[in-house]
């Protein structure tokens, strides 16, 4: 378990499962990701243990229970995977806004997102190509105060692209 100033993080286990089921049933809450919701509890049921087997191997991810520090009651989920790159080094797929990758060794958190057109900023630590009116940028995340305004501006933006929304 870790914690920061507002917020508990701790492996998910079985007694998640409720927790887990409740999240990813729910048509509000999925409706924006790339997965399916749950439609039933045995398709669920096979997810979770999937998600408790893939645990047990620390190279290929683990999925947290968020709580308020206060409440002491679950609020989100919080996961990371370990990814295979594509060939431009990114992990960015047509299905996805966003991808936020946890990069221990480096001590810092990656955000890669969309954009039509080339981001000028010194920000932007990489950037690449996939398609036209489809730019990948990497912004690295050292310090909480890197998660500002034009931050989400560039991933609100990511999303209307990836959604269609794009003007």
């Amino acid at each position: 378990m870790f914690k920061s100033q507002r917020l508990s993080f701790r492996k998910l286990g079985k007694p998640d499962f409720d927790f887990f089921y409740q999240i990813f049933s729910d048509e509000k809450v999925m409706k924006y990701t790339y997965l399916d919701r749950f439609k039933s509890i045995k398709e669920a049921e096979a997810a979770f243990q999937k998600v408790l087997s893939m645990q047990e191997d620390n190279d290929a991810g683990t999925q947290y229970i968020v709580s308020l520090n206060e409440e002491n009651i679950p609020i989100g989920i919080v996961d990371y995977e370990i990814l295979l790159k594509n060939q431009f080094g990114g992990i960015v797929n047509k299905k996805s806004f966003a991808v936020i990758g946890l990069r221990r060794k480096q001590r810092h958190v990656m955000i890669e997102f969309y954009s039509e057109y080339g981001i000028n900023s010194s920000r932007i630590a990489k950037v690449h190509i996939k398609e036209e009116k489809r730019i990948v940028n990497r912004i690295n995340i050292t310090v909480i105060d890197e998660i500002d305004d034009e931050l989400i501006e560039w991933l609100l933006s990511s999303y209307h692209i990836v959604s269609g929304e794009a003007d």
